[in-house]
């Protein structure tokens, strides 16, 4: 989307949510910047974060994402 990102992700100890979060987001910064030319900011200084604690939560994670994508445009309906 164009101006959010979704992602379920499972860190194995001893990694921490935010470290994960760190690495992917420089890993994307370095990306986009070399793909586009640019070194403008790219993230808003918060995230958040939400813990899965059931496997229905996780299947409405995932229908949230599916969703979320049709509405905002960059995912076609099937």
């Amino acid at each position: 989307m164009p101006d959010q990102w979704h992602s379920l992700i499972w860190p194995q100890s001893p990694l921490l949510v935010w470290q994960v979060l760190h690495d992917t987001r420089k890993f994307m910064t370095l990306r986009l910047h070399a793909r586009r030319g640019t070194l403008r900011r790219l993230w808003q200084h918060q995230f958040w974060d939400r813990f899965v604690r059931h496997e229905n939560e996780f299947h409405e994670c995932l229908e949230y994402r599916r969703v979320n994508s049709v509405e905002k445009g960059p995912v076609k309906p099937l």
